[in-house]
């Protein structure tokens, strides 16, 4: 993980998890289809909140996706 707004201004410096949590929306489906292939869709996420050593702070957030849905 680089920190952009310092990568931008050629700064160098080390990023650091702030907080990371779920969003719990739904349970995942998960199954395997006619095919017999695995699926899990998943619509919950995962935020993650970083700190630079230059106090520049950012949240990311993730979902899983399905290699169906991608």
């Amino acid at each position: 993980m680089i920190c952009n707004e310092c990568k931008q201004n050629n700064l160098r410096s080390r990023v650091y998890i702030l907080d990371s949590f779920y969003d719990l929306q739904e349970a995942q489906d998960r199954f395997f289809d006619e095919d017999g292939r695995w699926h899990v869709h998943d619509t919950n996420s995962i935020t993650t909140k970083y700190r630079c050593t230059k106090n520049h702070e950012w949240s990311q957030v993730k979902y899983a996706t399905c290699w169906c849905e991608t």
